[in-house]
């Protein structure tokens, strides 16, 4: 619904703008439900190491624990050199605007912004996938993230307190640049090209202890 917004700027003074006046309809946002999340395994998808660290991590709401790739036994190469990539089944079809991503280990520091932390990846929508897990006309790419570190700091400096606390707590949040120009989706595609190591190239295993998505149903 059509909202009528008045926005203006005040400093410490009690100094104010004056009031821009805007009517927008702001954007309808649920949080996807996980109640059908599946894998939703690719010939060229990485594999997955059950014992400690599940694929269904990604999405069982527990922060502390999740998912850790390893080289897909039916691709082993393909699998383990960058780009990387996982595919998960939604159940149901939605368009996305927001993701909150906890993408590395906390209970090792030195796994923060680390060699298996997420650093730059793209997210991916299909609703008929190729089968044979090419990067085909199936795929519609739905945006390009870099993580940043609020330090500041970038590859190689070891993790600071107040960072490794404020992402078990809070995760990392990205916005989909174009919310409503893509149609909904029920497949999503993670595509990795890097990790805090530094390295776009060679053999490089991620961490995804969970991920939460929120757009319309």
């Amino acid at each position: 619904m059509a909202t009528d917004f008045g926005i203006f700027i005040q400093d410490r003074w009690d100094h104010s703008s004056d009031t821009f006046n805007v009517t927008l309809t702001p954007l309808e946002e649920v949080r996807i439900p996980t109640t059908g999340w599946k894998r939703f395994f690719l010939p060229s998808d990485a594999g997955e190491r059950a014992s400690g660290f599940p694929f269904t991590g990604i999405w069982d709401g527990n922060v502390n624990a999740g998912y850790l790739s390893i080289a897909n036994t039916n691709a082993p190469l393909e699998s383990i050199t960058l780009p990387n990539s996982l595919t998960i089944d939604l159940g149901i079809a939605a368009r996305f605007s927001r993701m909150q991503i906890w993408a590395t280990r906390y209970s090792t520091a030195s796994d923060v912004y680390g060699a298996a932390h997420l650093y730059e990846f793209e997210i991916y929508g299909s609703n008929a996938p190729n089968p044979n897990g090419q990067w085909d006309e199936t795929w519609t790419r739905l945006g390009h993230f870099t993580s940043s570190r609020p330090s500041g700091f970038g590859f190689g400096v070891p993790a600071t307190s107040a960072e490794i606390t404020n992402i078990q707590q809070n995760g990392e949040t990205y916005e989909f640049p174009d919310p409503t120009g893509f149609q909904k989706f029920r497949y999503i595609r993670f595509k990795n090209y890097a990790t805090w190591n530094g390295a776009y190239e060679g053999g490089s295993n991620f961490f995804i202890f969970e991920l939460r998505l929120f757009g319309q149903l």
